[in-house]
């Protein structure tokens, strides 16, 4: 850890996490920006959860973990005694305020995170804790805050802010922040919404930035070396989840794959619908058309992106009611110069723009998706002009040290 006293505490459930690259890469720009961090894991990764994110090598040293097991617990609620018995006003205050917050939501874990907060009260060497995600981390923050009179702060994302916390929390929490960001413009409107009016913080876009391979003329995508597109291929890189609609994907691919033997999808990801997709596929005689890849390492999944002609991801709304934000994978897709078919839901249409980037579709719309994939397979100049314009998107939006720089100014502010 730098010599330095951090200016920032950052407050993350598991650090690192192969899902959560971009929190890697974010940390990593406010390194190179100036700013003296250090970082909270809740529940520490394992060995092999660190070795599938190597590029967070450089902050392993970083990472401080609260005390685990039944012992760490003692430990924790023996340091909120403390704090309480030191300052009665701020612990009552955070107690009543985790209380109420339970009772509201019915849910425990809300005052079950006191003694993590007192712990992060009394350990966290910066005057300022950010935390990654609404929910639990945000919730910890806040009362870690109240105990401490640090300052708070944290980055919403998409289902901890309209699936894991209610809008009345939500607004609750953000009030007691300095600031809040998130990725996308809809995510800051809903956690204004969320705070009523004239009520809110300091609410910013900060976008997710991604990985943009070096621009050579010649390569598809601009990147150097690149092989050339193979004609055909769709590629998703996703979760295989209920929010991410591969049963559509699958079924517009066997719509189309009858009369384009060429057609390929190559889905890349793992999750608990995947035999299920695995079984679809087979049941309607696409097989052989698409290969489940499963999960792979990000140097794998940037030889699919330039390989790919088409990435498609027609999201959805999941029955639970949760929903993509703006997945990274797409502004990966982007900055390989990869078109993109996807569904206009949430922060998705800030980055695929209907007609200049990709193509919008309705969700749940097997015709229209499949309709779409053919149209950019079928015209290779309309599609490598959507893939230049992702790409001068994603360099102008989705640059780190734009991002950090923006990070850097609200926490010093703060």
């Amino acid at each position: 850890m730098s010599a330095r006293k951090p200016a920032v505490s950052y407050l993350i459930r598991t650090f690192p996490k192969l899902s959560e690259s971009f929190i890697v890469r974010e940390l990593l720009a406010l390194q190179q920006a100036g700013e003296t961090l250090e970082i909270w894991s809740l529940l520490p990764a394992d060995d092999a959860g660190i070795a599938a994110v190597p590029a967070a090598a450089p902050l392993m040293g970083l990472v401080r973990t609260a005390p685990r097991g039944p012992r760490g617990l003692l430990t924790m609620t023996g340091e909120f005694l403390a704090t309480l018995a030191r300052h009665p006003v701020r612990a009552l205050r955070a107690i009543g305020w985790a209380l109420l917050w339970s009772a509201r939501e019915r849910d425990p874990r809300h005052a079950a995170a006191l003694p993590y907060a007192a712990h992060l009260a009394r350990h966290a060497a910066a005057p300022h804790l950010h935390a990654h995600f609404a929910n639990t981390p945000a919730t910890t923050a806040v009362l870690a805050g109240m105990l401490s009179g640090k300052t708070v702060s944290y980055t919403g994302h998409a289902r901890d802010l309209w699936v894991a916390t209610s809008p009345a929390f939500l607004g609750a929490k953000t009030q007691r922040c300095v600031f809040a960001v998130s990725g996308t413009q809809f995510a800051v409107d809903l956690m204004r919404d969320a705070c009523g009016p004239g009520r809110a913080p300091t609410l910013e876009v900060v976008t997710n930035s991604v990985d943009l391979p070096a621009a050579e003329p010649g390569g598809p995508g601009g990147e150097p070396g690149a092989p050339p597109r193979e004609p055909g291929l769709v590629v998703c890189t996703a979760r295989l989840v209920e929010k991410k609609g591969i049963d559509v994907l699958i079924r517009a691919v066997a719509t189309l794959a009858a009369d384009r033997p060429s057609l390929r999808l190559e889905l890349i990801g793992d999750g608990p619908q995947r035999a299920e997709y695995e079984a679809l596929a087979a049941s309607l005689g696409a097989a052989g058309s698409i290969t489940f890849r499963g999960a792979l390492p990000y140097s794998e999944v940037t030889v699919a992106l330039r390989r790919a002609s088409v990435f498609a991801l027609p999201a959805r709304e999941a029955r639970d009611g949760d929903t993509d934000g703006l997945p990274v994978a797409i502004l990966e897709a982007l900055a390989y110069g990869v078109p993109v078919v996807a569904t206009p839901i949430a922060g998705i249409p800030e980055a695929v723009i209907d007609g200049e980037t990709g193509l919008l579709v309705a969700p749940e719309d097997v015709d229209a998706t499949a309709a779409a994939i053919a149209a950019l397979i079928d015209d290779p100049a309309r599609s490598a002009r959507f893939g230049a314009a992702g790409r001068a998107l994603v360099a102008e939006r989705h640059d780190s040290a734009t991002s950090a720089a923006t990070l850097s100014r609200l926490f010093r502010s703060a």
